[in-house]
């Protein structure tokens, strides 16, 4: 599945004549923000050569951040293509963004947003993050399998991030899963925002 993204900014210019260059801008940093994580997936899996367990860490904790910051890029995204008003511009995240969406009008677009927020993967993602961000760093730590076969390779340690318990995960089985569960349904949200700007009217976007 693909989305075609010039199509996409090419509906953006022609709606929002007078301030398509910051919701493109927005659209560039989600797509770059996808690429990233992938190129940091790529790298974890083909780290070699002097610290390497360093490397592999620090490509690790970059994809997660990465995939974490397309979150509410992509939140601003929909918040710029729909023109919904918030009285706080710091206010404006995926997850109110979504408790601003009119089901009615865009119901399509929010059975999309709810598969990818209401999820274990992504609150994981979600709570990881923030908690590597604001406290301390979830470190992922090698096994070397001596004792169990199936612990060898990186995992994320357990952690507590607001009164819940994190379990111990495997890294490779969550970056694969989580990416490509994320990616596909990013692509499936752009693609609906073809089909709404395709279906709306030229508007202007007011800045706040």
């Amino acid at each position: 599945m693909k989305c075609d993204l010039e199509l996409l900014r090419n509906l953006i210019k022609d709606k929002y004549q007078d301030n398509h260059d910051v919701i493109i801008k927005t659209l560039n940093s989600l797509d770059a923000r996808i690429l990233f994580t992938e190129y940091h997936f790529n790298e974890y899996k083909n780290v070699n050569g002097d610290n390497l367990f360093v490397i592999a860490q620090a490509n690790i904790v970059a994809f997660m951040q990465n995939l974490h910051s397309s979150h509410d890029i992509l939140g601003h995204l929909i918040y710029y293509i729909l023109d919904l008003k918030f009285d706080d511009p710091k206010r404006i995240n995926l997850t109110n963004v979504i408790q601003r969406i009119n089901m009615s009008d865009y119901q399509v677009l929010f059975e999309l947003l709810e598969s990818l927020t209401n999820n274990d993967d992504f609150k994981y993602l979600n709570a990881y993050t923030s908690h590597s961000k604001h406290r301390h760093i979830v470190n992922p730590n090698f096994n070397i399998g001596i004792n169990n076969v199936k612990e060898f390779g990186f995992s994320f340690d357990a952690f507590k991030y607001k009164e819940k318990h994190y379990e111990k995960r495997k890294v490779d089985n969550f970056l694969t899963s989580e990416y490509n569960r994320e990616f596909k349904l990013i692509i499936q949200i752009e693609n609906e925002l073809i089909s709404i700007l395709k279906d709306e009217k030229p508007k202007i976007w007011h800045e706040l």
